[in-house]
């Protein structure tokens, strides 16, 4: 009778293997179930300047990494780090994936880091708005492109003026000084995803950089809801606005101060017409008029107009209206910059119409009233009166006159036509006006919040809200 072999158990790596002690066959049993080592998620954090279309590119890598998003600047940002309630809904976003891919260009970074220690940080630069007035680089430049951080300086495939090659050419060499940052010059987004995956986490502050003080520039926001905006005006007005704020940074600091100190880009997402004047003189005032509205996103800096976005932030990811960006230190400006975007804005809405003057029999136009001389010449005297090739005259006063006796009646009747007409178009425009989509927001401004960065902040002016973004609604 065959005894039972007796088996003793050798571990090899991750298998065990079961050998007899008798005999020479070997005896292989499936391998022992061992849990999978949890692999820490990988964060990557796109930042860069306001208005540098940093989101446009967050979505385009979550995508190419399947990986979700998650935007931390949802409107309420105060504060440099995440709140409980952002690090919950950070947490809840967390999956299987291997990467997180978050937006933010309000905060610092650096502490940013603290809370995430997995994170690899990408930097979005528009070389328009790192250099906003005239030559002077943008305050936060080298607080949102910390070395360890991976740079796209421009973007690939927009239209570019030779001015603005060589700016960005500039910027990329300037930001190439710094040992620890990766710069890409007009990347392909295929580019950037190399680079972020190759890239080692973590950043660190740039030598030479001087401590976060309460007087440390920081980034505020102005964002104030508009109707339907003239697209001419707004060009022109914003334009102005963005240049005032070049020549008050170059001022002696004894210059008086303007409004619009510190502004260096405005965003705007509304529906537009190309002009007013256009608008009322092809709007049939029997339709509402809202076939000839268009949807604009459009980004001013003071060296121009940047390429539409096609994703936004909040608050323009909700809601149609201008977000004016300033960089300044200065608290109690806060009141005075509400003030002045709610009053250029207010400038750059459709306009009604212009009103014409109404008409008395005397105050017809000239034209009109020689075409009508003409009409009722050609009818021949009415009845009771003759013509004698120069004057009418009455048959039975025998009183002449120049003018034929019916022309003052016609004028006086064309004349009630007309201020009719007109009486009409003003009662119609002001009820297209006063419809959605083109009613204007009444609300009264709001100063913007001046906790928008990772510095410590001034303490908030009287009516800012709490929220830390001011909005008009």
């Amino acid at each position: 009778q065959t005894q039972p072999a007796v088996h003793v158990g050798v571990s090899t790596g991750d298998d065990l293997w079961w050998l007899p002690l008798q005999g020479s066959t070997v005896v292989a049993s499936a391998p022992a179930p061992t849990a999978p080592a949890p692999q820490t998620q990988k964060q990557l954090l796109v930042t860069g300047l306001p208005g540098c279309g940093a989101i446009d590119v967050a979505k385009a890598l979550a995508r190419l990494l399947h990986a979700p998003f998650f935007d931390l600047e949802d409107g309420t940002t105060t504060d440099s780090k995440m709140d409980q309630s952002q690090l919950l809904r950070l947490q809840q976003t967390q999956g299987e994936e291997e990467w997180l891919v978050l937006c933010d260009v309000l905060r610092d970074p650096l502490l940013l880091q603290a809370q995430l220690p997995e994170l690899r940080v990408l930097s979005i630069m528009e070389p328009m708005i790192a250099y906003p007035w005239h030559s002077v680089r943008h305050p936060l430049l080298r607080r949102n492109a910390p070395p360890g951080a991976v740079v796209a300086v421009g973007r690939t495939g927009q239209k570019e003026t030779q001015d603005h090659r060589a700016l960005g050419t500039l910027l990329a060499k300037e930001l190439q000084r710094t040992v620890g940052r990766q710069v890409l010059l007009r990347p392909l987004t295929s580019d950037l995803l190399s680079a972020v995956t190759a890239s080692p986490h973590g950043i660190r502050a740039a030598s030479g950089e001087v401590p976060p003080s309460p007087d440390s520039p920081v980034a505020t926001r102005c964002f104030v809801v508009c109707g339907v905006l003239d697209l001419q005006r707004l060009r022109q007005r914003l334009t102005m606005c963005l240049r005032e704020a070049a020549e008050q940074f170059c001022k002696t600091p004894l210059a008086k101060d303007s409004p619009w100190k510190g502004l260096f880009c405005i965003e705007v997402k509304a529906l537009v017409v190309d002009s007013s004047e256009d608008f009322w003189s092809t709007t049939d005032l029997t339709s509402d008029g809202t076939k000839f509205l268009v949807e604009k996103n459009l980004v001013f800096t003071e060296k121009g107009e940047l390429p539409a976005r096609q994703h936004w932030q909040e608050p323009l990811a909700s809601k149609h209206g201008a977000l004016f960006w300033f960089c300044d230190c200065r608290a109690a400006a806060a009141t005075t910059a509400a003030s002045a975007v709610a009053a250029e804005m207010a400038q750059c809405t459709l306009q009604e119409p212009k009103e014409e003057a109404f008409w008395a029999p005397e105050t017809v136009p000239e034209e009109l009233r020689r075409t009508l001389v003409k009409e009722l010449r050609s009818q021949g005297p009415p009845e009771g009166y003759s013509f004698d090739g120069n004057r009418y005259i009455n048959q039975e006063d025998y009183r002449s006159q120049k003018d034929h006796p019916l022309l003052a009646s016609r004028l006086s009747q064309l004349a009630e036509e007309q201020n009719s007409a007109e009486q009409h178009r003003r009662c119609r425009a002001r009820e297209i006006l006063a419809s959605h989509p083109f009613a204007r927001p009444m609300s009264p401004p709001r100063p913007p919040s001046g906790r928008c960065t990772g510095r410590p902040v001034m303490q908030r002016p009287r009516g800012v809200v709490a929220g830390g973004y001011p909005m008009v609604d």
